[in-house]
């Protein structure tokens, strides 16, 4: 709860040094799929709903069905048929997608709206908009000003989104919509958000209680001090960001080949996640795998002590928590060191990095520590229920397993209303 609370601080100090009194939705231009341009400035009179998103996010699915649903209940009604235009914008630019991409891809998952290509500098229009996350939403009235943004959190539902998009489309309609509005943050305020943003994401988070009971799990059995609750919470941290430089890096290298695989890591993590939590339950457990697993270790790192074996499991979790979530941040990370490449060279794509190292290793040792702080006591009582925590955390590895497998299956489907 320190931790949650702690991150909710930073993004209020941060956050509102983005906003601004109530002004016009900032203009851009993208690209379309069908070869055409799409200027906001030019549907002055109309409700848009710009759909900050890319092809391969999960999340996006999900939003994408509710989006039908408004498309459908408002072109369908010869009031609003011709006042509404949706807009959804891909935020990772060429060389990683093209317009013929974008063109297939609105075929394949069969929308009707207009599909456009963001950028990818400080000109872009996610920059503008300040997108840190996906999905993000943002609803301009007909007089052009900037009335609701929507960023997904945990849970994100189709039928409620749908639900919640309807009711302030139909208020700017109405002209009853606020106003709200964000000028352009510093590429390393977008930095710095994205990176507590990606922590609480919604592909990640259900992960978060699964590593608690890990390490309490852990730490029961080793009675570890403070500063090695420091060490393995960073240690758990850099498992994270060693996910998000591999792929990153193989994003880089590869382009669009290698960001369709990143939402199949989710359903691999979270059937992993399920079959490890049926063995911890089982009375094998983990002694069939760990003799192979043990003697690769033994290979490759020699002979090491409990200890050192304690830190590599934390690394391997945090490994797994950053699998899990980089289909739903890979989007707002990737583009995010991409400004900060564009606008300063590789020293500042660099240096966004770093940053973005350095806050989600931060939060993780946090969190780590306020464990150990708050369960030294606990642990030496419950020592004599090490099989209660072991069962309590399979519950949770296979929860948050099956929550992963939900996400994921949700994000595909069309969902009526």
């Amino acid at each position: 709860m320190a931790l949650v609370a702690l991150s909710l601080v930073f993004l209020g100090l941060v956050a509102p040094a983005a906003r601004a009194e109530a002004t016009l939705a900032p203009d851009f231009t993208v690209p379309l799929s069908d070869g055409t341009n799409f200027t906001l400035s030019e549907h002055r009179g109309k409700v848009v709903v710009v759909d900050f998103m890319f092809l391969y996010c999960p999340s996006c699915g999900i939003a994408e069905a509710a989006l039908k649903n408004v498309w459908q209940a408002y072109k369908g009604n010869a009031l609003y048929a011709d006042r509404l235009e949706i807009v959804s914008i891909n935020i990772i630019p060429y060389p990683a997608h093209t317009l013929d991409m974008l063109a297939a891809y609105k075929v394949e998952r069969d929308f009707p709206w207009a599909i456009g290509l963001d950028s990818g500098d400080l000109n872009s229009a996610a920059q503008k908009y300040g997108v840190l996350d996906l999905v993000h939403l943002v609803v301009i009235s007909p007089e052009g000003y900037r009335t609701w943004d929507y960023v997904a959190g945990i849970g994100i539902n189709a039928c409620g989104l749908a639900s919640d998009l309807s009711a302030r489309v139909s208020a700017a309609f109405a002209g009853t919509a606020g106003s709200s509005s964000w000028e352009s943050a510093s590429v390393y305020v977008l930095i710095a958000i994205a990176a507590v943003a990606s922590f609480f994401s919604p592909c990640s988070f259900p992960l978060l209680p699964g590593y608690m009971t890990h390490y309490l799990q852990l730490n029961a059995k080793r009675g570890g001090t403070r500063s090695q609750a420091a060490l393995g919470g960073s240690v758990g941290g850099l498992g994270i960001i060693t996910v998000y430089g591999v792929v990153g890096l193989v994003v880089i290298a590869a382009g669009a080949a290698a960001l369709a695989v990143i939402p199949f890591l989710q359903p691999i993590v979270a059937i992993v996640l399920i079959a490890l939590g049926l063995l911890t339950l089982s009375s094998r457990q983990f002694y069939f795998l760990s003799i192979a697993v043990e003697k690769l270790r033994a290979r490759l790192f020699g002979d090491k002590e409990q200890s050192d074996r304690f830190y590599l499991s934390l690394f391997s979790y945090g490994a797994g928590y950053g699998a899990a979530g980089f289909g739903c941040v890979a989007a707002p990370f990737i583009a995010a060191v991409l400004y900060a490449t564009t606008t300063g060279g590789p020293v500042a794509g660099a240096f966004a990095f770093l940053l973005y190292t350095i806050i989600v290793v931060a939060l993780m040792t946090a969190l780590t520590v306020g464990l150990s702080m708050a369960g030294t006591a606990a642990v030496q009582k419950l020592n004599k229920y090490t099989e209660t925590i072991k069962r309590i955390s399979a519950v949770v590895m296979i929860l948050a397993g099956i929550y992963l497998l939900y996400f994921f299956w949700s994000s595909r489907v069309t969902v009526t209303c």
